[in-house]
Parts: C-alpha cells; sequence; structure tokens
C-alpha cells in the first residue's frame, strides 16, 4: 500500500506470481481513513492506528490489517 500527500493510494495484491493494483483516494477524519476508487465509485471507511512499534494497523469491519514503512 502507497499513500501519497496529495490522496492517492495504491493497494498492490500479491498472490503467487499474479499482482493486482487497485488505484485510490483516499481522506483522513480523526481515526479515520476514507478511501474510495474512481473506477467503481463506493465509499469505505477504515479505524487506523499505530502500534507500539510504529505499524499502521487497519481495521476495517473488524478485520486487521498491519503495515510496516518501507524505508
Amino acid at each position: 500500500m502507497v499513500l501519497t500527500t496529495d490522496g492517492k493510494l495504491t493497494y498492490s495484491i500479491h498472490s503467487g506470481d499474479k499482482t493486482q493494483v487497485i488505484n485510490l483516494v483516499y481522506e483522513v477524519s480523526g481515526d479515520q481513513i476514507i478511501t474510495n476508487q474512481p473506477s467503481k465509485p463506493r465509499r469505505e471507511i477504515s479505524t487506523f492506528s499505530f502500534d507500539s512499534s510504529g505499524i499502521l494497523v487497519l481495521d476495517h469491519k473488524g478485520e486487521k490489517s498491519r503495515f510496516t514503512r518501507e524505508e
């Protein structure tokens, strides 16, 4: 997942030898990240936080995903 300061989000899902790329736009409101896919509009809201080691935790309808910052 790559988030840019201009509100674009690129989400890549790697499965075997294939990669699916989803291009989204996002905005942040408090502890929520609100995403939308311009090619198939539908707002999705996830809560986010950072754990004690700095890992980004997204909670979408009870399903949590964790992301580390790439240096």
